[in-house]
């Protein structure tokens, strides 16, 4: 099948917003949400980034960790600044990196939802400028 620009661009929209409304929705916020730290890879803005997702709340400087393309495309949805991320506050336990592989860093996130606890990957694409790239909410970590 052959895919136009726009229909990449357009699938590639929805990914990183039903990842951010996964992660929003397994780990919803109770009264109170609060920064986890985050254990550290080798890249800072992966790390950053991480951080910001998890803990929904503005985070200085994520946004200049984000590569251009995925600012402009997370623009277009509505999303700009270090308070890109601010929606997707939750009840997180912790957040530790497991690894890293091919320009992907990926952490073990562990949360409290109302069905009990929680337990998700959080995948964070780099470049080789370390500029966060894309980022994924997948299976269980563990």
């Amino acid at each position: 099948m052959n895919e136009t620009a726009r229909s990449v661009l357009a699938r590639y929209r929805v990914g990183v917003v039903q990842a951010l409304g996964a992660l929003a929705l397994a780990l919803a916020c109770g009264t109170a949400c609060s920064i986890v730290p985050v254990s550290q890879s080798n890249h800072a803005c992966a790390d950053k980034v991480a951080s910001a997702v998890t803990s929904g709340q503005n985070t200085p400087g994520m946004w200049q960790c984000l590569d251009p393309k995925l600012q402009a495309s997370l623009h277009t949805l509505g999303l700009d600044g270090d308070s890109a991320f601010a929606f997707t506050g939750s009840t997180v336990i912790s957040v530790k990196y497991i690894g890293a592989s091919n320009g992907m860093d990926v952490y073990a996130v562990v949360g409290k939802s109302a069905s009990g606890i929680v337990s998700l990957t959080l995948t964070v694409w780099v470049n080789s400028d370390g500029k966060v790239t894309n980022l994924a909410v997948g299976a269980p970590a563990f």
